[in-house]
């Protein structure tokens, strides 16, 4: 599909440079912080192709950088293409064919999923860049609580480009699943305060789990998006105008080609921010099953049901477990209908990608809730192309949950 797309490079120059001279001047003052923004994508992209039939639901892909040795150049056409990628997240499963002939050689491998929805993560030593909604949802006082630097506004999409997170400390990670399991906490239990939660307690582990919460919030982006202008055609020289219609007259049936949305900011200050992480409980809710989740951890209503495809390592896990003396009740928990995400973090069974392992130990009662959650995908060859699969990540988690439990037991593993 051709949509005549010209991007203009001088003026996303401007823009880049403009965003990194935009740093502690907004952040330190308290009305403008934090704030996060959509990048003017007419910048590059002045039409857009939005199809009008149901599109395959959305799958997310952590996507890692170029391996060391690679020239300065060929990075930053790769993190371009990423982010261009991410720009057009309104084509949906027609992104493929507006950058097949563009894509780099690492990213080749989307040709063997042109039809499906996948939105790209760009990975870094912490993740820090696909949280970027999460941080900036993050009030000053909070991050100056957890030892966080403030930065220049949001903006999506995340790119790797700038320094907005060079300065962060090793574990700025850790540090941000703390600040955010603070800030998103009177919106999943406002009735008790988190430190009344023991920290393997699964509600508490919910809410640091930055893991879980990455693809809501880009959900929640996406659906802010929605409400931006369009830039008017009207507006545009006779020339454009012609352009539009011609395009618009050459796009197969079920494809209406728009001008692209206006930049604009998505929420700003306190206020706003919380405004919009009250939102992202909500689509998690909706697209993750989080209400259904919390009830059930809330009430102990924690049924063992689980897939086949690991009774083998609950089998494993009960047995190393067990002891006649000592004997201990291993319940495994499968939390479905979730939004995949390809990740070193994942592992892939066939059309499952499996994830997101936590566990909670109730030693006096000698219990263990095994959690893992789970999302339909049919493009499980990515892990294999992108170097996951043979890492057995849920596996490895399964061991140490294991190892930690038989310690607090008194177990010999």
């Amino acid at each position: 599909m051709e949509v005549d797309n010209q991007p203009g490079d001088h003026e996303y120059d401007e823009y880049l440079t403009k965003e990194r001279r935009e740093i502690e001047a907004i952040a330190s003052d308290p009305g403008q912080h934090p704030e996060f923004t959509h990048f003017p994508v007419g910048l590059l992209f002045p039409f857009v192709p939005v199809p009008q039939s149901t599109q395959p639901p959305p799958e997310y892909v952590y996507v890692p950088p170029l391996a060391a040795g690679r020239t300065r150049d060929d990075a930053l056409k790769h993190d371009l293409a990423v982010g261009s990628w991410n720009l057009m997240w309104e084509a949906g499963s027609l992104r493929y064919d507006l950058f097949k002939t563009e894509l780099p050689p690492e990213l080749r491998w989307l040709e063997d999923h042109k039809h499906r929805n996948l939105m790209l993560l760009p990975m870094d030593g912490g993740d820090l860049l696909a949280s970027a909604p999460l941080f900036h949802l993050l009030s000053k006082t909070t991050l100056n609580r957890f030892g966080l630097s403030a930065t220049r506004r949001g903006a999506f999409p995340p790119l790797r480009l700038g320094d907005a997170f060079g300065t962060f400390p090793q574990d700025a990670s850790d540090r941000l699943a703390r600040a955010f399991a603070h800030h998103v906490w009177p919106s999943l239990c406002s009735g008790s305060s988190l430190d009344a939660f023991a920290k393997g307690e699964p509600l508490r582990l919910l809410a640091h789990n930055l893991d879980f919460w990455i693809p809501y919030a880009h959900e929640l982006v996406h659906d802010w998006m929605r409400a931006l202008p369009r830039f008017p055609v009207k507006t545009l020289e006779a020339r454009e105008q012609r352009r539009l219609r011609r395009i618009r007259r050459d796009v197969p049936p079920g494809v209406r080609v728009e001008t692209s949305r206006l930049g604009g900011i998505l929420w700003k200050g306190a206020d706003e921010a919380r405004e919009a992480t009250r939102a992202l409980v909500e689509v998690a809710d909706r697209n993750g099953t989080l209400r259904g989740i919390i009830d059930a951890i809330r009430s102990n209503r924690v049924a063992d049901d689980f897939s086949s495809r690991w009774s083998y390592a609950k089998e494993d896990f009960e047995r190393k477990l067990f002891r006649k003396r000592t004997k201990t009740r291993v319940t495994f928990v499968e939390l479905s209908d979730t939004i995949p995400c390809h990740s070193p973090h994942s592992e892939v069974d066939a059309d499952l990608m499996w994830g997101d392992v936590f566990a909670t130990l109730d030693a006096k009662e000698r219990q263990i809730v095994v959690c893992l959650r789970s999302g339909t995908t049919q493009v499980g060859e990515i892990a294999k192309q992108l170097g996951y699969a043979n890492h057995s990540p849920v596996s490895k988690r399964l061991r140490a949950i294991r190892r930690k439990a038989a310690a607090v037991l008194g177990i010999d593993d």
